[in-house]
């Protein structure tokens, strides 16, 4: 609903939820809505000394902040694996960032994730790929976590440099 070209004047035709721009080899950005749920849904929880706290209770307030992103894959397909249906999540990967300004964060740790220290702020990356772990069914022992979580701070840290 409500789509519109950003960068120019070309226009779509609309045939159900498909769209076909007449592009002649211009990029096409657009913006619109939808009724639509999201694919994946975010929680954002903030803790404040150990204690569950909001957002707007947390500003300005100092002590140990612990702020926790969990992520909700809500898109499921069928698929099919050596012959048999298998119900799997759509893989989506989610990075969270966000700058720390050290004038007010010291200390920053992150889980499954990096922090990288740029000029007067801490960069802070985390990546995740909710559902994956549930479509796969994977279980992870101590080593086999060791190895996926240094897979996944290579990762990161080719990103983190790619983006500084």
């Amino acid at each position: 609903k409500n789509i519109s070209n950003l960068n120019g004047d070309e226009t779509f035709t609309a045939s159900g939820s498909k769209l076909s721009w007449a592009a002649d080899g211009n990029s096409i950005t657009y913006q619109g809505t939808s009724d639509e749920a999201a694919p994946v849904t975010m929680k954002v929880t903030y803790y404040l000394d150990g204690k569950e706290i909001s957002a707007d209770q947390l500003a300005g307030k100092s002590g140990k902040v612990k702020i926790r992103f969990d992520y909700t894959n809500n898109l499921k397909k069928t698929i099919t694996v050596n012959g048999k249906s298998k119900q799997a999540y759509v893989p989506f990967t989610m990075i969270t960032g966000m700058m720390l300004p050290n004038d007010n964060f010291s200390n920053v740790e992150v889980t499954n994730g990096k922090v990288v220290e740029a000029s007067d702020s801490n960069v802070v990356v985390g990546i995740t790929m909710p559902g994956l772990k549930d479509s796969l069914n994977i279980s992870f022992d101590g080593k086999q976590t060791l190895i996926f979580l240094n897979i996944l701070r290579l990762v990161l840290m080719l990103l983190i440099f790619h983006l500084i």
